[in-house]
């Protein structure tokens, strides 16, 4: 008679450590994979909404410069945070302002009796908001003198510049999907009529 010796197939504990291991190297990879993809994304959204922003204030205030024919603030080649120009067309006073260092506003009043016409338009949506003091309305009306010298001349059309930085109100804490970015132009008042 013939013994048979029966061999128990199976995984011994070594080989069962390796695979588990492999496993996990696989998908602690995968993992990072996804994750980064993610981040990423986010970091692009919240870009793309700040540079949407940004571009939606630089067109609506650009709109208003053109529509204006006169300036009530001084233009005085002086940065502020407010700046008020008119239109003799509509009877219109339209105030530019970075209201409390978070906003740009646009408001429209009746040139003649002040009262405002609606309600101030906010030209940033509620997930962006402007940087800490960079908000900066500049006119200026002024030619440089023989001496070099930049004088005030109210029979040129004015130059109006525009800056602002803004950032997204992303609620994570990684910085690296926060997003910011500079925004600048300048407008000639073509419509300005001394």
């Amino acid at each position: 008679m013939k013994i048979v010796k029966q061999y128990n197939s199976g995984f011994t504990l070594v080989e069962l450590i390796v695979i588990t291991g492999i496993l996990v190297l696989c998908g602690g990879v995968i993992a990072s994979i996804i994750f980064n993809t993610l981040r990423g994304s986010k970091k692009s959204a919240n870009t793309n909404a700040v540079t949407q922003n940004g571009n939606f204030a630089l067109s609506s205030i650009t709109e208003v410069v053109n529509k204006a024919d006169g300036i009530v603030s001084t233009c005085n080649n002086t940065s502020s945070k407010i700046l008020l120009l008119s239109s003799s067309k509509t009877n219109t006073v339209y105030t530019i302002s970075c209201i409390g260092e978070t906003n740009i506003n646009i408001s429209q009043s009746n040139q003649a009796t002040g009262i405002p016409i609606g309600l101030p338009v906010s030209l940033l949506s509620p997930g962006v908001r402007l940087s800490d003091n960079s908000c900066s309305l500049k006119c200026t009306q002024a030619v440089p003198n023989i001496t070099g010298a930049i004088s005030p001349n109210p029979f040129i059309k004015p130059l109006i510049e525009i800056s602002f930085v803004l950032t997204d109100l992303d609620r994570s804490t990684a910085a690296d999907t926060r997003a910011q970015a500079t925004f600048r132009t300048s407008v000639l008042m073509r419509s300005y009529e001394p």
